[in-house]
């Protein structure tokens, strides 16, 4: 199944393999690196103005394949079925990186063993990060750490999208 390319690391590569240029527009003003995922290095520099959450989300929706062929009835993204939907989308289970994500961030409790958030907290969060280049986000947000601090505007962007309709089309 292509999901496998779409974890929060293997995310982070596809959207830097799928931008325009040189620089992305997902990532936090200041930060000139590379992003190495499986063996390979993407380019994660980040444009002179910074993250710009309206073309992050354009650069997400490129590397989610919006509008590759599907094959069954509701795909998602990439031509992948969307599962069926139904009554069990209206309370969604997230483990892993959603937790840890938002107990980084600060809108779940981090010394907690589960934690309750709507998607709308990853935005809020998303929208808060963009504004900040690196030195500031580092003081914001101390619990991401420097490996994943220049990837933050990009992970909650990402994480929002995929916890709502997969295709950014809000």
């Amino acid at each position: 199944m292509r999901y496998l390319h779409y974890g929060a690391f293997a995310a982070r590569a596809e959207i830097l393999e799928s931008k325009n240029g040189p620089s992305s527009f997902c990532m936090l003003r200041g930060f000139t690196g590379k992003y190495t995922y499986n063996g390979h290095q993407y380019d994660a520099t980040a444009r002179p103005e910074g993250a710009v959450y309206e073309k992050c989300r354009e650069e997400i929706t490129k590397a989610l394949k919006v509008n590759a062929r599907c094959h069954t009835k509701n795909c998602t993204f990439d031509g992948v079925w969307n599962g069926g939907g139904g009554a069990g989308q209206s309370n969604i289970y997230a483990t892993s990186s959603f937790y840890y994500l938002a107990s980084h961030v600060g809108f779940i409790d981090s010394k907690a063993p589960s934690g309750k958030a709507a998607p709308a907290a990853f935005i809020a969060a998303a929208k808060k990060a963009f504004r900040l280049d690196v030195k500031r986000a580092k003081v914001t947000y101390p619990d991401i750490g420097d490996m994943g601090l220049p990837y933050l505007c990009m992970d909650l962007t990402y994480t929002h999208c995929s916890l709502t309709d997969l295709v950014c089309s809000q």
